[in-house]
């Protein structure tokens, strides 16, 4: 089973699931283990049930998620916390990216640009297209919330 455990700390929000560090009797060094009350091996539930009764120490610490959320921690890597929640702004600009290439990319086909090179108003239009698509990243919002231009269809 384990010989010892130490620094136990909440999983979550939701106090579903405590972390430790645990010397298992057949490892030699500390092991992170996470052990919720319906864990499927026999020493989780006891763990879990041993630190969330503040028998382990006096009491658990709070997840990360908890600390960062009250200002004690600073967010991870690409994180803030927005309206009370930690948003992964890292994604969130890497799917804005992508989209913004996306939207790009349809304007660079073979067809538009023969259209713009024979047609004075269809060049005319895909030009304030890609002005206002390259302008998306200068919005306040961006990338929580981007305001993407309609492309001319009434469509974004």
């Amino acid at each position: 089973m384990f010989k010892d455990v130490k620094n136990p700390r909440w999983a979550g929000k939701d106090h579903a699931q405590i972390i430790f560090d645990v010397m298992f009797t057949e490892e030699e060094g500390w092991v992170p283990f996470v052990a919720s009350p319906d864990d499927c091996t026999t020493h989780g539930p006891l763990l879990y049930a041993i630190a969330a009764n503040g028998r382990l120490v006096e009491e658990t610490q709070d997840s990360e998620e908890e600390r960062i959320l009250r200002g004690e921690m600073d967010p991870w890597e690409g994180h803030r916390v927005i309206g009370g929640e930690i948003v992964n702004v890292a994604e969130m600009e890497r799917q804005a990216e992508a989209e913004l290439g996306r939207r790009l990319a349809s304007m660079q086909t073979p067809q538009a640009l023969a259209e713009a090179e024979v047609n004075p108003e269809t060049a005319s239009r895909r030009k304030e297209k890609l002005s206002a698509l390259l302008a998306v990243k200068g919005q306040p919002g961006w990338p929580l919330k981007v305001e993407w231009p309609e492309d001319g269809d009434g469509k974004n």
